[in-house]
């Protein structure tokens, strides 16, 4: 893969030297990506918003003797030693 040192001289010499068209169709990915990346970051924000707002839901049996467990609680038919 090489290192970043050498990527980060291939990204300024493809800049430096590559033709105005292909400049120009970089820049315009690396936009997209940017308003991609930006717009998911905002959907993120919401949907985490919505599941703040909603309340929890109680744990089930399963789900409580298995906190349990995890926690180090005491189990059914075992000593607590």
């Amino acid at each position: 893969m090489g290192t970043v040192g050498g990527r980060i001289m291939k990204i300024i010499r493809e800049r430096l030297f590559a033709a105005p068209w292909a400049v120009r169709r970089a820049e315009e990915r690396r936009e997209r990506g940017i308003v991609a990346v930006s717009a998911a970051r905002a959907w993120a924000a919401e949907i985490a918003q919505q599941h703040a707002a909603q309340p929890r839901p109680r744990p089930t049996a399963l789900h409580r003797r298995r906190l349990e467990r995890l926690k180090g609680g005491a189990r059914r038919g075992q000593d607590p030693a």
